[in-house]
């Protein structure tokens, strides 16, 4: 399509075309080009009738252009009279077939239907004719619609594409970073935003992007540096102080955290979230009181932040208040029932206050919404096991080895030294070898549960053989 606002014309030169057009009511001659522009301004201004009025005007005047019907589509399309629009470019193209603006328009027309197949075609239509000569748009246009339909490999085809007839665009090398990250390739990632921010060195949002990427390959000092660049040029980016915290929160820098978090009140005094991490780092400090206080605060801003009763509970627990940590874990399950992680933790702590029987069924629960929580699976067995109910521990394991696509390797190694302290060591010998064969760098796992199974020599010659014959 054509681009807004023809090339000989400046932003000021339009705003006096428009002008002069409405100070005369569109009574005098304006040229196609002249129609062109003020058609553009008011499509873009969002002053859509402005703009059908002005294709009535233009094609009074100018009856035989295609151009103005290319605009009168376009206004179709966004004013969604999306059969009207298609049917006025089949019209067109009996007169011109091989115009790249038709296709470039019926391809942006079947985008907007999410017919993303159908606007490719009509895109690589367009590229096939000598008469648009802004190609890198047209494979960036391409590589959009491969967006919209999430095969981000194929986009970063096309966007390479683009950019090689403008090495420098901005949105193709910004588009080209947020494909590599997508696809999980961090390094090109990491280029194509330097990239893009060597050509652009203040833009806040490619700052704080880089830093996603360095927190996702776990880099938390250049995430860190990145997040402050992003602050640097807008201190209003809040985004950008909860990922710092973030950052420093994963490097076990609580006091740095803390503060950082506090900036965001700065902003908002009533983020319910920013209370809740200054908590959850009061908590880590062991300030409980401290802790409480903030978890509390976040509870009256929101009353329905599961993860605030959730830290209460956690942190009446360290006090050992059995009453408060209960109430508070009630509180967190009503809210959020269906959150396994809730109920493997009311187990953990049901368990640490005696309350055995409760605990295997809040135990029982969490593997029954998350059959692939390994940790429940081994905690629930580990409380039958302390029980003296050492057969019944070995089954829940068996059946959590049913489960499909479960992570397997701790459970094969709690089963082996369930049965080697039992003594059963033929049993003991399948489970820990088919755990070597998965991975052999976590078979201390069965010594940690039993240090006494150093001494054993079937498991010592398991291991010597697996690493001789690796």
């Amino acid at each position: 399509m054509h681009e807004d606002y023809e090339d000989d014309y400046n932003e000021e030169e339009i705003e006096a075309l428009v002008s002069k057009y409405e100070d005369t009511n569109g009574k005098i001659y304006f040229d196609v080009e002249d129609f062109e522009n003020i058609i553009d301004f008011y499509i873009e201004s969002g002053e859509l009738k402005k703009a059908l009025k002005a294709i009535i005007n233009a094609r009074n005047l100018h009856p035989h252009s295609i151009d103005l019907e290319f605009k009168k589509a376009i206004l179709f399309a966004l004013t969604n009279k999306i059969e009207k629009a298609l049917d006025l470019l089949s019209n067109i193209e009996k007169f011109s077939p091989f115009n790249s603006d038709l296709f470039l328009t019926r391809g942006a027309i079947y985008s907007k239907l999410n017919r993303y197949n159908d606007a490719i075609e009509e895109y690589k239509k367009a590229l096939k004719n000598d008469d648009y000569q802004n190609i890198d748009e047209i494979y960036f246009t391409i590589a959009i619609e491969y967006e919209n339909m999430g095969n981000y490999n194929k986009a970063i085809v096309y966007l390479t594409k683009s950019l090689e007839y403008n090495k420098d665009n901005e949105a193709t090398i910004y588009e080209l970073a947020f494909c590599y990250e997508i696809i999980g390739n961090y390094e090109q990632s990491i280029n194509y935003y330097n990239k893009f921010i060597s050509i652009d060195p203040f833009n806040e949002i490619a700052w704080y992007n880089i830093g996603l990427v360095y927190s996702e390959i776990e880099l938390s000092e250049k995430a860190i540096e990145a997040f402050d660049y992003a602050i640097a040029i807008n201190d209003k980016f809040v985004d950008s102080y909860y990922n710092k915290a973030n950052e420093y929160f994963q490097l076990d820098e609580y006091a740095k955290a803390l503060n950082t978090y506090k900036e965001v009140l700065e902003f908002d005094d009533k983020e319910a979230l920013a209370y809740l991490y200054i908590a959850m780092c009061y908590e880590k400090e062991q300030e409980y009181d401290l802790a409480i206080n903030e978890y509390l605060k976040a509870t009256q801003l929101d009353q329905y932040l599961s993860d605030a009763w959730f830290g209460l509970s956690i942190v009446y627990s360290a006090k050992k208040e059995k009453d408060l940590t209960y109430k508070y874990m009630e509180k967190t399950i009503a809210l959020d029932g269906l959150n396994p992680d809730f109920w493997y933790a009311f187990a953990n702590i049901q368990k640490d206050f005696e309350d055995i029987e409760e605990a295997i069924q809040s135990y029982q629960k969490a593997i029954q919404i998350d059959p692939l929580l390994v940790e429940a699976w081994l905690d629930y067995s580990l409380t039958l096991w302390e029980a003296d109910d050492y057969y019944k521990a070995i089954d829940i394991l068996n059946e959590g080895l049913l489960i499909e696509s479960i992570d397997e390797v701790s459970i094969l190694y709690r089963l082996a030294a369930y049965n080697y302290t039992i003594g059963n060591d033929i049993n003991g010998n399948v489970f820990f070898t088919r755990a070597l064969e998965l991975d052999c760098e976590l078979y201390n796992e069965v010594f940690e549960f039993n240090p006494d199974l150093t001494e054993n020599i079937e498991i010592n010659n398991l291991i010597l053989e697996y690493k001789n014959n690796k």
